[in-house]
């Protein structure tokens, strides 16, 4: 499937328009132990699975493969599960089935550039697609060349761009969220533009104490161009300028309307929408 054909499936709306979801997201009845955090790629996540550590959690991880709809169909007393399922560590604990969750909305523009970022230092790739990530020359261009290639189906390097093997934005938030049973579930967003005061707020909500003033975790991971590929110092070097370029408003309006619609949506109405 291309990138670019990713369906704008019914749940965008849904979350977005119907009253229950609403309501599900107005919704604070379950204390924050109960709450499993959703995982969608360069939406903030690993800053959020900090913080839900930070708040002693059980049903915290970052593991991109749990969505609502997996959660909603998983048997939480299965025995004998493999270890690498993603339900293994929750039914191990004999944990419930959650019935509330805590997901980071990124404005699309902003995702798509961090997830170009993360292909550019290798952080996002298997190592049978290595080569797109270290050495191609796609990604060793600017944000705008490179949503170009995405764009345009002439384009040479369009097979790549296309494939998303690095790319990372494949699911986009809502897809996340498709299996949400707005009637019974209790569903809180934070914007990733301002996660810590969005978790502080919740969690205070919630009746937890405040834990984020005496911290001295490192709660946020940031993009920096100083960690890219330290063995390689020339690669590191010519990349950089590319690795700080942004989108210009052409691109952020395409991944916006074009790339991920649903999200632009969601995020427009409980984070203000795009910062620019």
């Amino acid at each position: 499937m291309m990138l670019l054909a990713l369906p704008v499936i019914a749940a965008a709306n849904r979350l977005v328009d119907d009253p229950a979801c609403r309501a599900a997201a107005a919704r604070c009845t379950s204390p924050l132990a109960q709450c499993m955090n959703l995982a969608p790629p360069f939406t903030g996540t690993r800053t959020v699975t900090n913080l839900m550590r930070l708040y002693g959690s059980p049903y915290v991880h970052h593991d991109h493969r749990i969505t609502a709809a997996s959660v909603a169909a998983a048997d939480f007393e299965a025995p004998d599960l493999r270890p690498s399922a993603w339900l293994a560590p929750f039914a191990a604990r004999k944990l419930p089935r959650p019935r509330c969750f805590i997901v980071s909305l990124r404005d699309p523009a902003a995702r798509a550039r961090s997830a170009l970022n993360a292909c550019r230092n290798g952080r996002n790739c298997f190592s049978r697609n290595r080569k797109h990530c270290v050495e191609f020359p796609l990604w060793n261009r600017s944000a705008d060349d490179i949503f170009a290639a995405v764009f345009d189906e002439s384009h040479p390097d369009h097979g790549v761009a296309k494939d998303g093997a690095c790319f990372g934005v494949k699911a986009s938030t809502t897809q996340y969220l498709a299996g949400l049973d707005c009637a019974a579930a209790e569903v809180h967003y934070l914007c990733t533009e301002k996660l810590e005061a969005d978790f502080s707020a919740l969690a205070a909500a919630l009746g937890e104490p405040d834990r984020l003033a005496s911290t001295t975790m490192n709660l946020h991971v940031r993009e920096s161009n100083s960690t890219l590929h330290p063995q390689n110092a020339a690669y590191r070097d010519r990349i950089a300028p590319f690795y700080a370029s942004d989108l210009g408003a052409a691109a952020k309006a395409r991944a916006r309307t074009a790339l991920f619609p649903d999200d632009a949506a969601l995020h427009a109405a409980y984070c203000g929408g795009a910062p620019d």
